[in-house]
């Protein structure tokens, strides 16, 4: 089965906007009670984010996409 999108932005909204410790650590916990291929699909769609990301000029935006 492959990692949807909304699983994936419901995984970045673990970040709560900030890439702390604190909010790195409940993604990386997160991420590990998850199969191996909802990790290489959250891998995959990470450039996604970074694309979106430099689109928008400011980041609270991002999370409404």
């Amino acid at each position: 089965m492959r990692m949807t999108w909304a699983d994936f932005w419901a995984l970045i909204a673990t970040l709560d906007g900030e890439a702390t410790e604190e909010s790195c650590q409940r993604l990386a916990e997160e991420l590990s009670t998850r199969s191996v291929p909802d990790i290489i699909g959250f891998g995959n769609g990470m450039p996604r984010l970074s694309t979106a990301w430099t689109r928008k000029s400011s980041a609270p935006s991002l999370w409404l996409t």
